[in-house]
């Protein structure tokens, strides 16, 4: 789970600062790559079983739908805090 949401908030971050549609698309698709990669290994190190991992990848997509639902009030927020050059990616 922590991998997950640590992958999608890197993102949502970096898809600030990158412009151009493919470029953004390239992003989300090593986001998902890197996010299979964590998920196989903890199958493979025996470290988690499959519920576990699926579970973890579900609860992560869930909690991340539900922040983009939520996005207009996190952007007030983040502008508060982010420099004016980040935001005009916004």
């Amino acid at each position: 789970f922590c991998a997950a949401i640590f992958v999608c908030s890197f993102l949502y971050f970096l898809f600030l600062l990158i412009k151009g549609p493919k470029r953004r698309v390239a992003m989300v698709l090593a986001g998902i790559v890197w996010v299979c990669l964590v998920a196989a290994s903890r199958l493979y190190l025996r470290a988690h079983f499959a519920s576990d991992v699926t579970g973890s990848m579900l609860f992560a997509g869930a909690f991340w739908l539900l922040i983009w639902s939520v996005k207009p009030v996190f952007d007030v927020c983040l502008a508060k805090i982010l420099p004016k050059s980040i935001l005009k990616g916004m």
